[in-house]
């Protein structure tokens, strides 16, 4: 009889919290170990800016290499891979976003390849702390051997252009001083002749 009881009470019980979780619109709930928030959503308190990653690329001598390259920035933690656009003008932009891409004191291992990807041309490191949204973090590429169109060729032709363009306009220079001697001299030798003239009259008169 007892255990008809229980039986009956528990039973009741059930009942009883289902119809006023129904009458209610409660749903029922069960409690669950909670999971853990991973370590990127620990580190950037959940949520996402940008950071943006500024590079040159230069030779032994600190001069820009301009080229046609690409930078890849690898992350050393989770491997993940981020480029530039292509650039030739010896500096280039990465964004890295925080923190799908990397999360604060993470390391990058940042490299220049040729645009077929081929060649690596430089390698550096770069770690990310004390991020805030639009940061800049800096980094610098040192190039040994730079590819052929290497800024050299580029210094040799603005140094004949402007070799040029210093003789163009010595060469003007020259024309127009030239110019206003001549006109000079011309107006003197008018003078001299009208003065002449004016002499000879006045004794014939």
């Amino acid at each position: 009889m007892v255990p008809r009881s229980r039986a009956f009470i528990v039973i009741f019980a059930i009942a009883t919290a289902a119809m006023t979780a129904i009458s209610c619109n409660c749903p029922l709930t069960f409690v669950v170990d909670s999971v853990a928030p991973s370590p990127i959503q620990i580190s950037a308190s959940g949520s996402n800016f940008t950071v943006n990653v500024t590079g040159e690329v230069v030779d032994v001598d600190g001069f820009l290499v301009f080229a046609d390259f690409y930078a890849e920035l690898i992350n050393n933690r989770t491997d993940l891979r981020l480029q530039s656009a292509p650039f030739g003008e010896g500096v280039f932009h990465v964004p890295i976003v925080i923190p799908r891409d990397a999360i604060d004191n993470d390391t990058f291992t940042v490299r220049v390849l040729s645009r077929d990807g081929q060649t690596v041309y430089g390698t550096s490191y770069l770690k990310i702390n004390n991020t805030a949204p639009d940061q800049e973090f800096p980094v610098m590429v040192v190039v040994e051997n730079p590819p052929p169109n290497y800024n050299g060729l580029l210094v040799i032709v603005l140094l004949i252009i402007f070799a040029l363009i210093l003789a163009a306009y010595i060469f003007f220079v020259r024309w127009l001083i030239g110019r206003m001697v001549i006109k000079r001299a011309n107006e003197i030798m008018i003078d001299k002749q009208m003065r002449r003239g004016g002499g000879e009259g006045g004794g014939e008169a």
